[in-house]
């Protein structure tokens, strides 16, 4: 039998060569290279180069360096294999930018308790906006009235596929107080002392002003401590008012003007010295001061007529020639005053 004689058969040549496979990923966040896997290729010997510059493959980094993007771009990539097959292909790269505050701010970035204040802001490119303290979403605007009762501060958040910028904005809440002082008792026919006070603090400069009604009909005060002449004996209400900025602040309470003592005469009776007072509305009980000094040894005669005593020690507070002061003071705060010689 006679056996075939075997053809030898060059196993090269068996080999077959497959077209390179291209395979584009998308990249996992906007600022990564797109990443090309193809059969018997390293990514090492790949290059990527500008879709409108294929020529320059061997210029161009690696893909697998990464490189930061600042805009959207289009790469191209080309792979062979070493049957002298060849595929390219594009990707694009899309860069999306962070947002854009150009400004956050409160207007007036001071305030007093119970006043308000807007918040305002200037963004582009986010897909949604919001404010912490409680206020939440504010997507879509630009502005929001606030009124804290406390200094805050606050921050707004921007935010798109590309993450999140923050800016914030304080508001300073400042504190507003007043105070006034006014006797209880005047004189028809003398005037009266009013003392007010409006104290902002906190670190607030804002106007103040005042607006004091003394409640008889006459026109108001303007400034902080004024004076007031009541014409007749009554019992007055008066109201002050404090603005500060446009914040109110308001005292209040009442005044009972009385009739003063009137004095017709006055005289030095000798001996012993004492000075003598007649007139009228002299009420038991009125006190007397000497050049602002009380002098206690008075007698009461009636309503028209007082004596001053105190013999050589009087004579000494009152020398003859020598002008004094004489005060008298009714126990309902009626009061008069005059110089007097002898």
């Amino acid at each position: 039998m006679v056996r075939p004689t075997a053809t030898p058969v060059a196993w090269a040549s068996l080999v077959r060569c497959s077209a390179p496979l291209l395979v584009i990923v998308p990249p996992p966040a906007p600022e990564s290279m797109p990443t090309v896997v193809a059969p018997a290729v390293t990514l090492a010997s790949l290059r990527a180069v500008p879709e409108t510059s294929p020529s320059a493959s061997t210029s161009m980094p690696t893909l697998n360096s990464a490189p930061t993007l600042t805009a959207t771009a289009a790469y191209w990539v080309r792979v062979s294999n070493g049957c002298g097959s060849a595929d390219s292909s594009t990707a694009t790269v899309t860069v999306i930018q962070r947002p854009v505050i150009s400004s956050f701010t409160a207007v007036p970035s001071s305030i007093l308790a119970g006043q308000s204040t807007t918040l305002s802001w200037d963004v582009a490119g986010a897909t949604s906006l919001s404010i912490n303290q409680g206020i939440g979403d504010v997507t879509g605007a630009s502005q929001r009235v606030v009124s804290p009762s406390t200094t805050t501060g606050y921050t707004l958040t921007a935010t798109n596929l590309s993450g999140s910028v923050t800016a914030s904005a304080e508001v300073t809440v400042c504190t507003f107080s007043c105070d006034a002082v006014v006797p209880l008792r005047g004189t028809a026919g003398l005037a009266v002392p009013f003392a007010g006070a409006g104290t902002v603090g906190g670190g607030c400069t804002v106007p103040v002003t005042y607006d004091w009604n003394f409640g008889d009909g006459s026109a108001h005060g303007t400034t902080s401590s004024p004076t007031h002449t009541y014409s007749s004996p009554n019992t007055y209400t008066w109201t002050l008012t404090v603005n500060a900025g446009g914040a109110l602040c308001t005292k209040g309470g009442s005044i009972t003007i009385v009739n003063p003592p009137v004095l017709s005469l006055i005289k030095k009776v000798a001996p012993p010295f004492r000075i003598v007072a007649t007139g009228s509305n002299l009420q038991n009980g009125i006190r007397v001061t000497i050049n602002g000094a009380p002098w206690s040894n008075v007698l009461w005669k009636t309503p028209g007529k007082i004596k001053i005593q105190g013999g050589a020690a009087l004579k000494s507070a009152a020398p003859k020639g020598v002008p004094v002061t004489l005060k008298f003071v009714n126990p309902d705060g009626g009061e008069v005053t005059t110089i007097w010689s002898y």
